[in-house]
């Protein structure tokens, strides 16, 4: 009978141990079937496959949510633009943590995305357009906005005075109404490569001035490489790039 030597059973052993296992997914095709599965508990990600054209009223909600992905994959999410408030493309309220929304495209509500009483969430890789405020956010700390674009909006982001201590890198919010980025009196907030064009009140810049870290009608010279060439000049001397 053949034997496995010790070292070698070991290492089986310790690979059983310790390898990950699957992420559970899924995917929705409309805004109250996405909100259900986010609030399930029993996915890691929900990934919408599909556009979701003139919605009435909110769309996709968190309600004391934790550790899920919600990605659009791309898709957009759009609103009837009736200015009936509140409405908003995704909600994430209730105690909600450790949210991640990713890839989407959401236009035409009185906010493209709230987070109201949620921590340590991320958005990524998404558009905020033609809202009443493209993100929109109160008594929430220890989230990352990492690569978002809001525009067209009346206001890009609104920070009330309780949204303390989360981070806006990498940020285009341009092309906005009312102001680019309007601060109730946040605090502890920090933004690496921060284009805009009406701070208000921002004080997220490299040199803690409440000014943009690049205008909005600055071209780079690599164009799309905006992450890129701003993280060179905002990791070396600072100023306008």
């Amino acid at each position: 009978m053949s034997r496995i030597s010790t070292p070698i059973l070991i290492l089986l052993v310790s690979h059983v141990v310790f390898a990950a296992p699957p992420l559970d997914v899924t995917t929705c095709s409309s805004c109250s079937e996405c909100s259900s599965l986010v609030n399930s508990g029993a996915w890691d990600i929900v990934q919408l496959d599909t556009d979701l054209v003139d919605v009435g009223g909110t769309c996709v909600w968190f309600s004391g949510a934790t550790s899920v992905v919600f990605d659009c994959d791309g898709h957009l999410i759009d609103g009837d633009d009736i200015n009936i408030d509140p409405e908003y493309g995704i909600h994430i309220y209730g105690g909600s943590f450790e949210i991640t929304v990713r890839n989407c495209t959401v236009s035409d509500f009185s906010a493209g995305i709230q987070l109201w009483n949620a921590s340590d969430c991320s958005v990524e890789n998404s558009v905020f357009v033609s809202n009443g405020s493209g993100i929109y956010a109160a008594y929430l700390t220890g989230t990352s906005f990492w690569s978002n674009i809001s525009t067209d909006n009346f206001t890009g982001l609104h920070l009330l005075d309780s949204a303390d201590n989360n981070s806006f890198d990498f940020l285009e919010s341009c092309g906005n109404s009312v102001a680019d980025i309007f601060d109730d009196g946040a605090s502890g907030n920090s933004g690496v490569c921060t284009r805009c064009d009406s701070p208000g009140n921002w004080n997220g810049s490299p040199s803690g001035d409440p000014m943009c870290s690049v205008g909005c009608n600055h071209i780079f010279s690599h164009g799309f490489e905006f992450q890129i060439e701003c993280w060179s000049w905002s990791t070396s001397v600072g100023g306008d790039v």
